[in-house]
Order: structure tokens, then C-alpha cells, then sequence
């Protein structure tokens, strides 16, 4: 008798703090802003295209060189420049990023928040993202 009593305490005891933790995590997500407005779903959707055309190219794997206008124009990196080289291999993973090099089958430009060069020297542009990234490759010399 005691036996069930208690284990009839205990179950309820136990549905109690599993309802309290259901509802309490209910309550915290619906302050949480909304998917689209979080910073890496934001850049996410910006590489997007960038991944469709590389992908449409059958370029699925290898190396791609990262400029940046401080590549341009040259001047020291930047924390900036440290933080773009990061979102750039965690969106274009399997591909390797490389920085302060343009010896890769492809260039991306990223020009985010920077002004976009209309056309960068040596270079032909095959994909423009329209957001500030870009794909790039070298022309062939004469």
C-alpha cells in the first residue's frame, strides 16, 4: 500500500516536471526572433546562389581563393576579413578556402558591406550573387 502510494507520487512528480519543462521551453522559443533574422541563416541564404552555380559548374570539391577589396586595394586584413574567410568555408564546405591567393580554378569576391568593384583586372566574371559575393576566374593570357 505504501509502495503504490509512493509510486503514485512519484509518477506524478515526474509528469509534473516534464509538463514545467515543456511548457517553460515553449514559453522561451516564442521569444526567440524569427529564423530569417538570425545572422548565420542570414549569410546562409546570401551563399545560396553562390552554391547553385558551383554546383551547376560540377565544382563540388577543391580549392577557391576569398578577395576581398583589401586584396584590391592593399591594405592589412582586418578582423573583419578573419570573420568572412570563417563564413566562407563553413558555406562552401566540401570546398577549401584560400585567402591572399588567386592560384585556384575560382575566385570568390566578397564585397559584402564594401563597395563592389564593376570590373576587377585580370579577372572574368562568371556569377554575380548581387549581395556583394561574386565568382570569378582569371583570364587566359595571350
Amino acid at each position: 500500500m505504501i509502495r503504490s502510494a509512493l509510486s503514485l507520487f512519484l509518477i506524478t512528480i515526474l509528469a509534473a516536471g516534464a509538463y514545467w519543462n515543456i511548457w517553460n521551453f515553449k514559453r522561451s522559443a516564442g521569444k526567440l526572433p524569427p529564423r530569417e533574422r538570425d545572422e548565420v541563416v542570414v549569410r546562409q541564404n546570401q551563399f545560396k546562389g553562390v552554391r547553385e552555380k558551383l554546383a551547376e559548374m560540377g565544382y563540388r570539391s577543391g580549392r577557391i581563393a576569398l578577395i576581398t577589396r583589401r586584396n584590391l586595394d592593399p591594405q592589412p586584413q582586418t578582423g573583419v576579413d578573419g570573420k568572412r574567410l570563417y563564413e566562407t568555408q563553413y558555406n562552401l564546405a566540401p570546398l577549401v578556402v584560400w585567402t591572399r591567393t588567386t592560384d585556384t580554378p575560382l575566385i570568390l569576391g566578397c564585397f559584402v558591406d564594401e563597395e563592389t568593384p564593376p570590373e576587377i583586372p585580370g579577372f572574368i566574371k562568371i556569377y554575380d550573387a548581387g549581395n556583394g559575393l561574386m565568382l570569378l576566374q582569371r583570364k587566359l593570357s595571350q
